[in-house]
């Protein structure tokens, strides 16, 4: 038995699928455990991360090991989506956990019993688990409102691309805002890493980020025409079933069969792709050129 609901708590940890066979306290007896929880947490990353991240990774091992064989020592370049990704990562589970110890280190619902030690690494989880995991070490329902918040803004961004997290990918994130960075700058280019970033990808980043928010506040009006639950549980729950997380406040279990259904709809729209369903329903392009006269349209 242990074996198995290892093996199955690793690869749903490695998938990001939010799913174990723990029981309904998911991780909560393990929360003083620094072996299962820092485990749990790089198979997290690991899968969040992104295979191009991974294959970049390698080379760069199999380089260094071929340096020390061979003269002259072959070179290699981290790429800059690599060095992004990584970028991210951290800045967001540092960020998101600092951020956690604040609004929990004296919440007798999660971690004011703790030691020291114990609250920096459930902060630390809770910062990585937020992003798509789904596993929960301390009682998601006691979470303070600043941390619920938190958690679904780190939901939202999820992992990075071509991985096994869901959310608009911490890529898109990034672009949408170093685009805004730009504007206010007046800048007429979007600069990472000493790289531009071209049009294509901020327009096809921006639609991401406003059809999920539009597919998660559609979802959030159903659910609350359906269930009268209190809205940062509400909230809380359709963000993580549209961005596969599989975190609750205990609310699943309560909706009613209207609701169940809404929350299905948003796993699978959050599987498939918001942005997905939208270009399988918008039609496909005629292919003929369009050139229409230029609007006065004021924005800000």
């Amino acid at each position: 038995r242990g074996i198995g609901q290892s093996i199955f708590t690793a690869v749903s940890a490695f998938c990001n699928a939010g799913i174990d066979v723990l029981g309904p306290d998911s991780l909560i007896s393990w929360r003083s455990n620094p072996m299962i929880l820092i485990t749990t947490i790089m198979l997290i990353v690991m899968g969040g991360l992104g295979y191009i991240v991974w294959f970049d990774l390698l080379t760069g091992f199999r380089t260094y090991r071929a340096g020390k064989k061979d003269s002259p020592v072959p070179r290699w370049r981290m790429g800059e989506h690599t060095r992004l990704v990584l970028a991210a990562t951290l800045v967001l589970i540092a960020a998101g956990a600092v951020w956690v110890l604040i609004c929990e280190w004296n919440n007798p619902a999660t971690f004011g019993n703790m030691s020291v030690g114990d609250k920096i690494l459930n902060a630390i989880f809770q910062s990585v688990t937020f992003r798509t995991a789904g596993f929960a070490a301390v009682p998601q329902k006691g979470l303070t409102q600043g941390t619920v918040l938190l958690g679904c803004v780190l939901m939202f961004i999820g992992g990075s691309p071509v991985g096994t997290a869901g959310g608009v990918k911490t890529i898109v994130f990034i672009i949408v805002i170093a685009n805004a960075v730009s504007f206010i700058r007046n800048s007429d280019e979007t600069v990472l890493f000493k790289r531009g970033v071209s049009k294509d990808l901020i327009r096809k980043a921006n639609a991401i980020v406003t059809v999920s928010f539009l597919a998660i506040l559609t979802m959030l009006l159903a659910l609350s025409l359906t269930d009268k639950a209190p809205m940062e549980d509400a909230v809380y729950e359709v963000v993580s079933a549209v961005c596969t997380v599989g975190l609750s406040r205990n609310l699943t279990a309560s909706l009613s069969p209207g609701g169940r259904i809404i929350i299905m709809i948003c796993m699978y729209l959050g599987r498939i792709g918001p942005i997905s369903m939208a270009l399988f329903f918008g039609g496909r392009d005629s292919g003929k050129s369009t050139i229409c006269a230029q609007g006065r349209f004021i924005v800000g």
